[in-house]
């Protein structure tokens, strides 16, 4: 009794995987290497220094941009973030499918604690808007969807008393 197999040609077998990670990966999704990494220290709320690629490294935050050194609500967002990363195991994920960095040499990434996209989180929890002046990236409903939620319940800098327009949360 012969069993006789036959081979996929490459044309087929590349429509067969084409078909197989259309099903399970929408197409206005790019797959993007996620690397893990470990958080050394928290600098503001959407900055750290980190160790990746077994190299030191300060990697920023996308999509977010919290109050800087002496405005309102700096220390609140600094310490929201150490409280996110603090003792957790993070991932990595770049948005492009590359290590893209800023101009001044910092990785530009989102950090997930678990499965919550810290990024996220920090708009939801109102240290931030969603901050699109280098685009919405790929989680932009997610975000939209985080900032509504933080103004309807008056978190994080939508609580603070805003006496400086400067100081409100800024999106862009």
């Amino acid at each position: 009794m012969s069993r006789r197999t036959k081979k996929l040609s490459p044309i087929a077998a590349a429509f067969l995987l084409g078909l197989i990670l259309g099903r399970f990966f929408p197409s206005d999704t790019q797959l993007v290497p996620v690397q893990d990494g470990a958080i050394l220290r928290v600098v503001d709320g959407d900055t750290v220094v980190l160790q990746y690629n077994g190299q030191e490294e300060r990697m920023r935050l996308l999509r977010i941009n919290t109050p800087e050194r002496g405005k309102t609500g700096y220390d609140e967002a600094t310490q929201a973030l150490e409280k996110l990363v603090s003792g957790q195991a993070i991932r990595i994920e770049f948005e492009e499918g590359k290590v893209e960095r800023d101009n001044y040499g910092r990785l530009l990434g989102y950090i997930f604690a678990g499965d919550r996209n810290v990024n996220i989180e920090m708009v939801r929890q109102g240290w931030t808007s969603f901050w699109t002046r280098y685009g919405e990236g790929r989680y932009a409903a997610a975000f939209r969807e985080a900032e509504q939620e933080a103004r309807a319940e008056h978190r994080g800098l939508w609580a603070l008393d805003q006496t400086d327009t400067q100081e409100a949360p800024q999106n862009g």
